[in-house]
């Protein structure tokens, strides 16, 4: 997926850890993505009808509470179907009783992982090779 022209790409991270968001939002932020956070499944179904840009990458836990990080990376490309998703999680992926399975072919990055780990996978998902150095000369 090429860079859109209006500025970074931008990761939308839904994450029921408040910790967690502020660690991997800060680190892409660095690196030159735009970042939105949520901390539920819903409040990123909102977030996204509302957002008139374009969101690039969901990274989203596998477990968020009613609504399954499965579940939500549906709903968003249903409406969004150019929008890449990462799983992430602590392994193995424990499911609760009642909870859906990843799918097969999906990109999933253990947690926990570290920075770089994180920017590599991004960088590898949205094509952009984990920007920064400004920005990779506003995204050629």
């Amino acid at each position: 997926m090429s860079t859109p022209p209006h500025g970074p790409p931008t990761v939308l991270i839904v994450d029921t850890n408040r910790e967690i968001l502020t660690l991997a939002r800060a680190a892409l932020a660095r690196s030159g993505y735009a970042v939105v956070t949520c901390t539920s499944g819903e409040d990123a179904l909102a977030v996204s009808a509302n957002y008139r840009g374009t969101l690039d990458l969901l990274i989203t836990d596998v477990s968020l509470g009613r609504l399954s990080g499965p579940g939500l990376a549906r709903e968003l490309r249903a409406a969004r179907p150019g929008m890449r998703v990462l799983y992430w999680s602590v392994p193995p992926v424990g499911w609760e009783s009642g909870a859906e399975p990843l799918p097969p072919g999906i990109d999933f990055l253990p947690r926990p992982c570290g920075v770089m780990d994180l920017l590599r996978k991004v960088g590898e998902l949205i094509g952009t090779a984990s920007l920064s150095p400004a920005t990779r000369r506003a995204h050629p």
